[in-house]
């Protein structure tokens, strides 16, 4: 006797997920990992603006900031940074 055949219609769950899967990774179907966002509601003279933007950006703004004002904190500048990013010219 040979091996029993599963017709697709009636294949276990797990079977087709891991078909459609493999399936889909290849060659041109592949679909790149989006990119993690780094998101914060700011507030400005009682406005609030809306950042959304790449954490690789956010984290090289952050690294790269300096402040030659010691009386401002960086945490401004780094808004401020956001802002601008966002094209809020105004609120920054």
């Amino acid at each position: 006797m040979g091996k029993p055949t599963i017709a697709p219609s009636v294949m276990p769950m797990g079977l087709l997920l891991t078909e459609h899967n493999s399936e889909r990774h290849c060659g041109d179907q592949f679909k790149p990992e989006a990119p993690s966002v780094f998101r914060k509601i700011l507030s400005v003279d009682g406005k609030n603006y809306s950042i959304a933007m790449p954490v690789d950006a956010y984290l090289a703004m952050k690294e790269t900031i300096e402040s030659s004002d010691e009386s401002v904190p960086i945490e401004n500048v780094l808004n401020a940074a956001m802002l601008l990013f966002m094209n809020y010219v105004d609120a920054a």
